[in-house]
């Protein structure tokens, strides 16, 4: 196979780790040192997502290393301004934090540079949904962080929810985080009716405001089976509430 034709394979199948260790492979034997440093961060960022803690810690530090051994590989994504906070995993660039604006004017530039981003953090999205959940590009992502999307705290961010409880493109989601959003009742109950999470796996709707009521709804909607991890912290659930939902769902949910 050709460099491209691995590249493309990845992009095909991106939580195939094999692809990604035969690609390091040919990078050991074909490249050059900057290549052959490629191929150990795929190596060490494949072992460390399924490693015991105590050996993904070391794993961690080798792979900060060789990351910091080569730091053009996270400069050049710092000088196009298209994201700050690279992270990689499993040798490549997997998040970046920028705003929900600069996303959208910059999404076709970003995937073109940096195809397997799947994670963003979108800081201070507060009046930015509207138009960040009309950009298409969304769909290639995996995760979005949308916490604490106002810090003045009077902004209309009941807007920016809605507008991403009714997006068409979040369908690819596994984890979403909008975490300290002021979202109550009401809105929790609009997120429990939407059909469009279908991936969603881990949610996180910490420091809200969704009291009992919303947390009722968010359990009883059709997708709630699918999740792994549901973050309940800081929304005013009582004990009752609380014991239901861990007799229920166990230690998927967490307060």
């Amino acid at each position: 196979m050709t460099e491209e034709a691995f590249k493309q394979a990845i992009l095909a199948d991106p939580d195939d780790d094999g692809v990604r260790l035969v690609y390091a492979d040919w990078l050991d034997e074909n490249g050059h040192d900057n290549d052959r440093a490629r191929a150990a961060l795929i190596r060490v960022q494949c072992e460390a997502e399924h490693a015991p803690r105590e050996r993904r810690t070391q794993l961690n530090r080798e792979a900060k290393a060789i990351l910091e051994g080569n730091p053009d590989w996270t400069g050049a994504i710092i000088k196009a301004r298209l994201g700050r906070k690279p992270l990689f995993r499993r040798g490549f660039l997997h998040h970046l934090t920028l705003g929900a604006t600069q996303f959208v004017k910059n999404a076709k530039r970003i995937f073109k540079a940096f195809p397997t981003v799947r994670s963003v953090r979108f800081h201070e999205a507060s009046n930015e949904v509207e138009k960040l959940a009309k950009c298409s590009y969304l769909a290639r992502l995996c995760e979005a962080d949308l916490s604490k999307m106002c810090r003045c705290g009077g902004c209309p961010i009941e807007n920016d929810i809605m507008a991403l409880i009714a997006c068409r493109f979040v369908g690819n989601l596994t984890n979403l985080n909008i975490a300290g959003n002021r979202m109550d009742a009401a809105q929790a109950q609009a997120l429990a009716a939407t059909t469009v999470f279908g991936n969603l796996r881990e949610l996180n709707l910490s420091n809200n405001n969704i009291g009992n009521e919303g947390a009722e709804a968010i359990v009883a909607s059709t997708w709630m089976g699918q999740l792994k991890r549901l973050k309940l912290r800081g929304n005013g659930i009582g004990e009752s509430t609380f014991k239901m939902l861990r007799k229920q769902f166990g230690k998927a949910v967490t307060l």
